[in-house]
């Protein structure tokens, strides 16, 4: 039982030091990056005028002319969320916001805290990191389910070893990270 917990622990701080590396490796985004492209957009909405070009990659947007809902790229259930933001102030959905105005126009930009790849391709196949992340670094299945042409062999006795259920995700997770962010990881 204490050695499935030192494991868990383990498990637990070496996948925050993978996400930091990934940050520091210019692999992935922090978290909080599209509440700063947001709010910098926001800001250059403020002197320059809204526009949808001043709109950051991370963030979704729309954009209302004289009360009326001029143009958006976001979904229904985004749209819903930045509705609300623009009326009430308050943050829905698990979307957050940033609201520009400008001569009569309404910018409201939307973003979540969530790493996102640097590689624009590597954001189309993975779309969220840290699940991908969370998912891959420990899949919860029955010992021996693991294809152990893809699993490390090392990693599985010292799963089972601590007697915990868990299986590790394959080391090839870098290599497949390498294709869409730094190479020089």
């Amino acid at each position: 039982m204490f050695l499935c917990g030192f494991t868990a622990c383990l498990i637990a701080v070496s996948f925050w030091i993978g996400l930091n590396l990934l940050v520091n490796k210019g692999v992935a985004y922090p978290a909080n990056a599209g509440e700063r492209m947001a709010a910098e957009a926001a800001e250059r909405m403020k002197k320059e005028g809204i526009s949808r070009e001043l709109v950051p990659f991370l963030c979704s947007y729309a954009i209302w002319e004289n009360g009326e809902l001029a143009e958006t790229d976001m979904n229904d259930e985004e749209q819903a969320a930045a509705e609300e933001y623009r009326e009430s102030g308050k943050d829905s959905g698990g979307y957050y916001h940033v609201k520009a105005e400008k001569e009569g126009k309404e910018a409201v930009l939307q973003f979540q805290y969530k790493m996102e790849l640097i590689n624009p391709e590597g954001r189309k196949l993975i779309p969220d990191v840290e699940k991908f992340y969370l998912l891959g670094g420990c899949s919860y299945r029955e010992p021996g389910a693991c294809d152990p042409s893809i699993c490390e062999d090392f990693p599985q006795k010292a799963f089972r070893f601590a007697g915990c259920r868990a299986q590790p995700f394959p080391r090839r997770i870098g290599g497949a990270l390498r294709q869409f962010g730094n190479p020089g990881i």
